[in-house]
């Protein structure tokens, strides 16, 4: 397996991540904030989504010998670096890692209002998705 296919592996991922989302983005701020089941299925896709994000920077990364970041959000700003990412988006996801350690690690005290705007924001991840495509066809196949 290359390392483009497992690139194609996390975008397919994040697809199917996005797609789970879509129906539930329609959901009121209030509803949203009493149905805990749904909640949890929110977060949960949107931590995989973003770690698709993650680890997709990282095997570019790692792949084309780019500066090595020191974090999670580093290597969204290497993507950014690099071309893959266009500066103007890479300021409009600024913090999502960070987000993604708040749903791993701060999941107790989960406000339910944050994780509802970033369900608001699915354009943004759809994007990125778009972006490492867009890059993954300009590069030369093997």
């Amino acid at each position: 397996m290359t390392a483009r296919d497992v690139i194609e592996g996390y975008l397919a991922e994040l697809r199917e991540n996005l797609a789970m989302l879509e129906p539930l983005r329609a959901i009121p701020l209030d509803e949203y904030r009493g149905d805990r089941p749904r909640q949890k299925v929110v977060e949960r896709c949107l931590q995989v989504a973003i770690e698709c994000m993650i680890d997709i920077a990282d095997h570019l990364v790692s792949e084309h010998a780019w500066r090595r970041p020191v974090s999670a959000e580093e290597a969204l700003d290497v993507l950014s670096e690099t071309g893959v990412l266009p500066g103007p988006y890479r300021e409009r996801i600024r913090g999502i890692a960070g987000f993604r350690n708040v749903l791993v690690h701060g999941y107790v005290r989960l406000d339910p209002r944050r994780v509802h705007a970033y369900l608001q924001r699915l354009d943004d991840l759809r994007d990125f998705g778009r972006h490492v495509q867009a890059f993954l066809d300009r590069e030369p196949t093997a």
